[in-house]
């Protein structure tokens, strides 16, 4: 597995780095207690992958990345492989954890036919 990249900054430019094993209120799809992810992860950038009803398309699935899901993203008009600084996001790449939209990843699994298993994110 690829090491893990350097954390991105959230919007107010500081790092989060909770104490090993914090969580969150919120609950998985099995109910149990949601755990943080990933330095600057999450629409909040707060390291969690939960739900917030700011978002139109919730990026509540905790994942690891490949070159080609981000490769399929950008070629239907989200690219998050070039930095956005002045939005706190670096860009990503192939190995990053990355919180992903629930359309998104159902339309890279329906894919995965045509383009492979590796476009669909894991963790």
């Amino acid at each position: 597995m690829p090491a893990v990249p350097a954390p991105i900054p959230p919007l107010n430019g500081t790092y989060l780095f909770p104490p090993t094993g914090e969580t969150s209120s919120n609950r998985t799809v099995l109910g149990r207690t949601l755990r943080y992810f990933a330095p600057g992860v999450g629409f909040m950038r707060l390291g969690y992958c939960n739900y917030t009803s700011l978002d139109p398309n919730p990026h509540t699935i905790a994942a690891v990345v490949s070159k080609e899901f981000l490769e399929f993203s950008r070629a239907r008009g989200n690219d998050l492989i070039t930095p956005r600084l002045e939005h706190g996001f670096w860009g990503l790449t192939d190995g990053c954890r990355w919180c992903v939209g629930i359309q998104r990843w159902v339309e890279a699994f329906k894919a995965r036919e045509q383009y492979g298993d590796a476009v669909v994110p894991r963790y």
